[in-house]
């Protein structure tokens, strides 16, 4: 348990400080897309394999299909595979918590609250964290377009500094003065500490495995 939190830690610090400083190294931004294809490849496959964990045929012949595709791009149109990651990365994450603000569904935000307080979540707190929810949709539909006006309108060194470093850091913002603002407006309820909400998603078999079937 221990392990995979420092290891997932490691990676959400180490990877846009590792990015930012090969940037200044002068490091071809093709070898960046391939990166961020793979990573890509791998937020897909965690999505799927939530949906159906038997599938691994599917997931192989995703993953597959992505190396071909990273391949070909990389052969002939290297500027797409700069750009193409990262643009689906937001695009995925903002349906993903999209698709929990429908009729008749749990938003996911709710949802991982109500793992917090073992199934028992105050109206009050349940009203805001779809709200909350909503949030991060907007919020990630923000990154989405910014990414594709960068793509247009800047240089691909320019765009992976935002993609792979500044993004990460307004991501990281949103979250901890999310969690500030929410310690005082709610202060009569319990909250976890961000590295005990990721170790609550990680227990839960939210991240790091899928989830329960």
């Amino acid at each position: 348990m221990v392990f995979r939190i420092v290891i997932s830690a490691g990676l959400l610090l180490g990877l846009p400080l590792f990015s930012y400083l090969a940037l200044q190294q002068g490091v071809s931004p093709v070898w960046f897309g391939a990166a961020d294809f793979a990573l890509a490849t791998a937020v897909l496959v965690a999505l799927l394999a939530r949906r159906d964990r038997s599938s691994l045929i599917s997931l192989l012949a995703v993953s597959l299909a992505s190396a071909a595709a990273a391949a070909a791009l990389y052969r002939y149109r290297p500027d797409i595979l700069v750009f193409l990651p990262s643009i689906f990365i937001y695009a995925a994450l903002a349906l993903l918590f999209q698709n929990t603000l429908g009729a008749n569904r749990e938003p996911l935000i709710t949802r991982f609250a109500r793992l917090e307080r073992d199934g028992r979540l105050p109206a009050v707190l349940a009203a805001y964290t779809r709200r909350l929810t909503l949030g991060w949709t907007l919020f990630f539909y923000a990154l989405l377009v910014q990414s594709v006006l960068l793509a247009w309108l800047t240089t691909p060194e320019t765009f992976l500094l935002f993609a792979n470093t500044l993004n990460y850091v307004l991501v990281a913002a949103f979250f901890l003065i999310e969690y500030v603002y929410r310690r005082i407006r709610y202060h009569q309820f319990p909250h976890a500490s961000p590295l005990g909400f990721i170790r609550m998603l990680i227990n839960n078999r939210v991240i790091g495995g899928g989830e329960h079937s």
